[in-house]
């Protein structure tokens, strides 16, 4: 599945589901790496960002996720927890649906989100080609800034592969959604 796609699939569900799908799409990449024993060369930046214990944690015990299941079903948790995390061919479907939404699911997910703007301002927001200045210069409209954001991500070597395109529609939906203007004029 490409990041349009994706895009197109995602790009209308609230910031809340966004940050739980995030923290899904995160666990599920971290579970991958684990279960499969990769160890990927641009896997260092989101090891930087989900922080090194966490990391750590992970590795270590195979799964451990970045939320603490509360009262939830047993199929929603069985589902996140079977999560399924391929790349550019990871089925989001899962994460269009409106029952992942919990505490659990989005505050991590927003933490991470907070890691990634702080992280990816200066590709994002400076730069006669970032994504922000072709948005005021007129030459991208609203509906192809998500794009932009992952293209731009990937052209600069946050991702060597489409492993972390998933992740990366992610967050630029979010940026999107939470107002890219402010975020980089702030």
């Amino acid at each position: 599945m490409t990041a349009e796609k994706m895009i197109r699939m995602a790009e209308n569900l609230s910031e809340d589901q966004l940050y739980a799908g995030l923290t899904i799409l995160s666990n599920g990449a971290v579970s991958t790496l684990h279960m499969h024993q990769i160890d990927r060369n641009d896997g260092e930046i989101f090891r930087t960002l989900t922080g090194e214990l966490e990391w750590q944690r992970m590795v270590t015990w195979g799964w451990s996720p970045l939320w603490n299941p509360g009262s939830t079903s047993k199929e929603l948790e069985d589902a996140i927890h079977n999560f399924v995390y391929d790349g550019e061919n990871t089925d989001i479907s899962l994460l269009l649906d409106p029952t992942i939404e919990h505490e659990w699911t989005k505050g991590p997910g927003k933490d991470l989100f907070d890691r990634f703007k702080e992280k990816f301002k200066d590709t994002i927001c400076k730069g006669p080609d970032c994504p922000y200045t072709k948005m005021e210069k007129g030459l991208i409209g609203q509906a192809d800034l998500p794009a932009t954001i992952v293209a731009t991500l990937v052209a600069s070597g946050v991702a060597v592969s489409t492993f972390w395109i998933p992740i990366l529609v992610y967050f630029a939906l979010l940026l999107v959604k939470t107002g890219l203007k402010m975020y980089c004029e702030v």
